[in-house]
């Protein structure tokens, strides 16, 4: 284990009892994790403890992530949020999360098996690089970037012909 300073870490998902192997990864590399089944319990350990960074699954019953990230950022505003979700392709949470007047990093669920070689690059580096460096992937700086590459709404093309893009 890390003899750093350890990041205090909130994990919000409503399934989050399926997620107890990344959650002891992330105590091994030094997280102090705290968890929550929904907003309302986010919103009492946000009261109860000061917080570096949250990741919140967007996709939960109301409250959803978007109004728990909501409450998070004005409990504790210096600590970094994340959208830690496999539906952030929707449009109806890509416009929410739009909407919203702070950022918000964007990390794909879809991470590997802790046993996996993968798993340190693609889960806890990323984690960690978020409370170093703050948020640095958000939904405007997809957007910025799929304007760039696309003439055309990638969500409005078909799927073979955004593969081959």
């Amino acid at each position: 284990m890390n003899d750093a300073i350890k990041h205090r870490l909130l994990w919000v998902d409503d399934q989050i009892h399926s997620l107890s192997t990344f959650i002891k990864a992330l105590e091994q590399h030094g997280f102090d994790v705290s968890v929550a089944t929904n907003t309302d319990e986010a919103v009492k350990k946000a009261e109860e403890k000061a917080l570096d960074v949250c990741l919140v699954d967007i996709r939960m019953p109301p409250p959803d992530g978007i109004e728990c990230l909501r409450q998070l950022h004005r409990l504790r505003p210096d600590a970094k949020l994340a959208s830690l979700s496999s539906y952030q392709y929707l449009e109806r949470y890509r416009n929410q999360l739009r909407a919203l007047d702070f950022d918000v990093q964007l990390m794909d669920k879809d991470f590997p098996d802790a046993l996996s070689p993968e798993f340190e690059t693609q889960f806890i580096n990323p984690i960690r690089e978020l409370t170093i460096k703050g948020v640095t992937n958000t939904i405007r700086d997809q957007d910025k970037v799929l304007a760039t590459h696309f003439q055309e709404d990638p969500f409005q093309i078909p799927l073979v012909k955004f593969n081959s893009l």
